[in-house]
């Protein structure tokens, strides 16, 4: 049997949350962090307590706490960028010859590749490649345009 009032079948629920009203200024003030609560100085300095919430340094960079990527030279990412520009390059070669038009968006993919690896170990292949990509990207606008 259902009670004929909602309200009492609200209040009797304990699981349902109970509504005070609007929020006074004394709950604003609780929830406003006091000087000793706002954290100061270098959270990435060893020795922090924070330490532990950022990774440890020693994985090679990665993500920060924050959700940051960090392209770093020990970054699997940096590498990656440079190895795919070396990946794009026969692809932006093959446009230059079948379809220029395709060739300047590959080319300038490759281009962003090899600038992305340039903080890589492999930063001199990288900028190599990168150059590469520009040299097809132009080749192939001049081919689309004439």
């Amino acid at each position: 049997m259902e009670p004929s009032n909602p309200s009492q079948d609200r209040s009797s629920d304990p699981s349902r949350p109970t509504v005070s009203g609007p929020p006074t200024i004394s709950d604003r003030e609780a929830a406003t962090p006091t000087e000793g609560d706002v954290r100061k100085g270098n959270p990435f300095r060893p020795g922090s307590e924070s330490e532990s919430s950022t990774g440890s340094s020693s994985d090679g960079g990665g993500v920060t706490a924050a959700g940051e990527i960090v392209w770093t030279p020990e970054s699997g990412v940096a590498s990656a960028a440079a190895w795919a520009c070396a990946a794009v390059l026969p692809f932006a070669a093959a446009c230059l010859v079948f379809f220029p038009g395709g060739g300047v968006l590959v080319s300038g993919l490759g281009s962003f590749l090899g600038l992305a690896g340039l903080v890589s170990r492999h930063a001199v292949v990288a900028g190599l490649l990168a150059a590469c990509h520009v040299g097809i990207g132009i080749a192939c606008y001049r081919a689309m345009l004439g």
